[in-house]
């Protein structure tokens, strides 16, 4: 619960972090070339590192009902996003001091999110669900298509790129728009 492990040698070795948080958490992410980190989980937490992790502070999200965030990025030291269960979506440009609610159009809970520079980005999530963002996440879109409610999506690297598995019924056809590589 609210552990937190650090590894200064390319995870060779690990050691345990005081989170000052007793909530399980459930994903974490650095930005680029910095020692700020973010992790979010249970009943809304989301704690910050401004030292690699060697110490970490809890933020309030104010507008957020008591939600459990399962995803996490940002993409400098100031933007980032969050999601969570019944399609909650907050965004932060001032590191994560501050939380704006960006409302997702989605009841389904959200598990990933992953924004590629900015402004365009994408969140993933139960039932299929795929949304898009092209301004910094403060709209977001469905994505055309239908995928198997019963799988579970995680964002990779690109925001147009899903990783799950793809279940298709007898006799539907798959189809592939240019640029999209299926393996």
């Amino acid at each position: 619960q609210g552990e937190v492990l650090y590894s200064s040698d390319g995870g060779l070795t690990w050691s345990r972090q005081t989170s000052n948080t007793t909530r399980d958490l459930l994903a974490v992410s650095f930005a680029q070339d910095s020692n700020r980190g973010w992790a979010v989980g249970r009943e809304g937490r989301i704690i910050r590192t401004q030292d690699s992790g060697v110490t970490w502070s809890e933020r309030v999200v104010s507008a957020s009902p008591v939600e459990d965030f399962s995803g996490v990025d940002f993409v400098d030291e100031y933007k980032g996003w969050v999601v969570g269960n019944h399609g909650v979506i907050f965004r932060a440009t001032d590191s994560g001091d501050t939380w704006l609610n960006s409302p997702s159009g989605t009841t389904a809970d959200l598990l990933g999110v992953r924004f590629v520079g900015n402004p365009v980005g994408s969140a993933v999530g139960a039932e299929g669900t795929v949304l898009q963002s092209q301004d910094a996440g403060t709209t977001w879109f469905p994505q055309n298509g239908t995928i198997s409610q019963d799988m579970v999506l995680a964002v990779a690297s690109s925001p147009f790129q899903v990783v799950g598995p793809l279940l298709v019924n007898s006799g539907v056809t798959l189809a592939i728009e240019a640029g999209v590589e299926v393996r």
